[in-house]
């Protein structure tokens, strides 16, 4: 039972020691996040996640722009697919 116990709080630890080297290796710089934030507050430019553009179209608006952008080009989809199962079945 302590053995166990024992490989267990190694794995742990092997895993956090990973997880804090790939930080330090790949991880964002402080000029990094500089920037990000920048983007994050810049209303002029293009939301780049869902979170972002919530934030940057407020709680209740973010839907109705979302549905306005994304509605055209998910109508020429659906055609797509519609065409593409109407030839499979033929």
């Amino acid at each position: 039972m302590h053995m166990k116990r024992v490989s267990t709080d190694i794995s742990k630890l092997a895993a956090f020691v990973y997880l804090v080297i790939e930080r330090r290796t790949h991880g964002n710089t402080l000029e990094d996040l500089r920037e990000d934030i920048k983007h994050r507050e810049d209303q002029r430019t293009t939301a780049l996640s869902l979170t972002e553009l919530i934030i940057k179209e407020g709680d209740e608006n973010w839907s109705d722009d979302l549905l306005k952008g994304l509605g055209p080009w998910l109508m020429v989809q659906l055609a797509d697919l519609a065409n593409f199962f109407e030839s499979m079945r033929k």
